[in-house]
C-alpha cells in the first residue's frame, strides 16, 4: 500500500497477489491470537499455518510442493516442539505416518481407478510432516476437511464451466485450507458434526 503497488527500485507493478497473501497472513495471525492468546501453542501453529500459507501459492501456481519446504517445516516444528512441547512426541510420530500412510493409500487408490496418478507425492510427504503438528487423531480430521472443501470447489466450478473434472487440480491449497480451518475452528467444527449425526 505505502508503495502503491509499485516496485521501490524499478517501478515496475506488484502483483496483487502478495498483497491479499499479506493481507489474509495478518488476518490468520490475528484469529491465532485471538483462539490462543499468548501461550505456548501461538508461535507453534503461527509457524505452522505460515508454512501452509507458502506450500498452498507455490502448489496453486505450479502444481508442486518442493522437499526444501517441507524439511524446513518439519525442522521448524521439531524445534518448536522441543521449545515448547505442545504435541506429545508419540503422538506427533504417530501423526507423521498416519498422514503419509493415508495419503499415500488416496494416492494408489487414485492411480488405480483414473489410470493416471490423480495426487502428486508431494501431497503425501506434506500430510506426513502436517501430521507431526496435528497429531494422528487431529491429521485425519483436519485431511477430511481439505478433502471435502476440494470436491465442493471442485464441483462448484465445473458447474460454471470454469474446469474440466479431468483436469489435474492442485491439492494444496485445499489440504492447507482444511489444516487452517481445523486449526482455527476444530471444536466448533467437530461440536457440528457430532451434532448432524447424533
Amino acid at each position: 500500500i505505502l508503495l502503491r503497488g509499485k516496485c521501490s527500485s524499478c517501478g515496475e507493478p506488484i502483483s496483487k497477489l502478495y498483497l491479499f497473501i499479506e493481507f489474509i497472513t495478518g488476518l490468520l495471525t490475528v484469529f491465532l491470537f485471538w483462539k490462543f492468546g499468548l501461550t505456548a501453542e501461538l508461535p507453534f501453529y503461527m509457524i505452522f499455518i505460515y508454512f501452509l500459507i507458502v506450500i498452498a501459492v507455490i502448489d496453486f501456481n505450479t502444481q508442486l510442493i518442493h522437499n526444501k519446504v517441507l524439511l524446513v517445516m518439519a525442522a521448524a516444528g521439531l524445534l518448536l516442539n522441543s521449545i515448547f512441547q505442545v504435541i506429545p512426541w508419540y503422538d506427533a510420530g504417530l501423526g507423521i505416518l498416519t498422514g503419509g500412510i493415508t495419503m499415500f493409500v488416496f494416492a494408489w487408490a487414485g492411480k488405480m481407478l483414473f489410470k493416471k496418478e490423480a495426487m502428486g507425492m508431494g501431497d503425501v510427504k506434506f500430510s506426513a510432516v502436517a501430521g507431526m503438528f496435528l497429531g494422528w487423531k487431529v491429521i485425519l480430521i483436519a485431511l477430511y476437511m481439505g478433502f471435502v472443501l476440494a470436491l465442493l470447489t471442485v464441483l462448484l466450478l465445473h458447474l460454471f464451466k470454469r474446469v474440466n473434472l479431468q483436469e489435474r487440480i492442485p491439492l494444496g491449497p485445499f489440504l492447507a485450507s482444511g489444516l487452517m480451518m481445523f486449526i482455527l475452528f476444530g471444536d466448533h467444527v467437530l461440536e457440528l458434526y457430532m451434532h448432524l449425526i447424533l
